[in-house]
């Protein structure tokens, strides 16, 4: 909420902010603190510390709690590693501020988020409809932590989520164990297949796949499939994204191996397929999708295989900012006889959703 962002602002002067995350996600909160007069002095990163990121010295987690130790310091986390970051500084001992600033893929400008208070009391009356429809009680204590990690920026919500998740459910993401408890054979749409991680997983699981359709559009993330599962005769890797209708779309890199689809002329122009056109009527009985926030689009394009064949979902609900809710309506509106279970794989992303058909 944009209120309680401001109120966090009028705190800083005179402290040191450190923006925790050297990497293309903290580009957001480095744009948005100087809008409302916030200066960054310094990033910090676990791993890639020592040199410079915008112009800004990157301080290694030993130097970032040396200064916690001589000065007043606010950090504010911009990666997804929320989760690994919050726990190792209050492990050291940090005393200073700990904030999160989230970044969603249909930012405009710092437009849809913060949310003024007004829509964001709008978004909450989403979020109670959301939660009196989710399954069981971790699902929607989940569902309550991101939703107060959103509202006040304080990481914990999302620490708490993630542990409520992987303590409930075990820390497989796609491959809960309410999932794989009841698993049969298995005919998978792979929306977002990346580099073959989710199939992989999957046989280390020891889950019986018949038959898998493993949808990547980026060209290098494609290639490096390829070459991991490419070989394996029950396994067909399409170069293609995943979208409401079958045609062309622009694609746009925003690298360390991610990207989405746009609907303007910029980009380079790929191949999308609908579900229900690729399968044609053939048996699915398990989609996973991961795919940069086009993932409301590509389930349009499967209501008729999804309603045919009642598979299991998982759905990433975090890329963009009404994900969280908008997915959710729509599916529980669309699906009936299913148990709908929410999980929290990592920092603020890998948010999921879980549509498990009752047999």
């Amino acid at each position: 909420m944009k209120e309680t962002l401001m109120e966090i602002f009028n705190t800083l002067p005179g402290k040191t902010i450190v923006l925790y995350g050297a990497s293309g996600n903290s580009k957001y909160a480095y744009e948005l603190l100087p809008r409302y007069g916030v200066k960054p002095h310094f990033f910090a990163d676990t791993y890639s510390y020592g040199d410079s990121f915008y112009g800004l010295d990157v301080l290694s987690p030993d130097i970032l709690m040396a200064l916690d130790a001589e000065t007043s310091v606010c950090v504010f986390i911009t990666c997804s590693w929320a989760h690994e970051i919050y726990k190792d500084l209050i492990a050291r001992g940090f005393s200073g501020d700990l904030y999160t600033i989230p970044t969603y893929s249909d930012e405009d400008e710092g437009m849809v988020f913060p949310l003024e208070a007004s829509t964001f009391a709008d978004f909450l009356d989403d979020v109670n409809t959301v939660r009196k429809k989710l399954s069981d009680a971790v699902s929607k204590q989940v569902l309550d932590c991101l939703i107060d990690a959103r509202s006040t920026y304080n990481p914990k919500g999302y620490v708490d989520a993630y542990d409520l998740s992987v303590t409930k459910s075990g820390v497989h993401q796609y491959f809960p164990s309410e999932v794989t408890n009841n698993i049969g054979e298995v005919h998978l749409v792979d929306c977002g297949a990346y580099d073959g991680d989710t199939i992989r997983l999957a046989n280390r699981l020891n889950i019986p796949i018949e038959k898998a359709y493993c949808l990547e559009p980026d060209k290098n993330n494609f290639s490096t499939l390829v070459n991991n599962v490419g070989q394996a005769s029950y396994i067909e890797t399409i170069n293609a994204g995943a979208w409401s209708t079958t045609g062309k779309l622009q694609f746009i890199h925003l690298g360390n191996g991610t990207s989405h689809m746009v609907t303007t002329d910029s980009g380079e122009s790929i191949k999308v397929y609908a579900i229900d056109d690729l399968l044609a009527g053939r048996k699915a009985t398990y989609i996973k999708m991961d795919i940069e926030g086009s993932e409301m689009a590509a389930l349009q394009g499967a209501v008729s295989t999804i309603t045919r064949f009642r598979p299991t979902l998982a759905i990433c609900v975090y890329h963009k900012f009404y994900d969280i809710t908008r997915i959710p309506l729509y599916l529980m509106k669309q699906l009936h006889g299913y148990r709908f279970l929410l999980r929290q794989h990592s920092g603020y992303q890998e948010t999921v959703l879980y549509c498990i058909p009752i047999k």
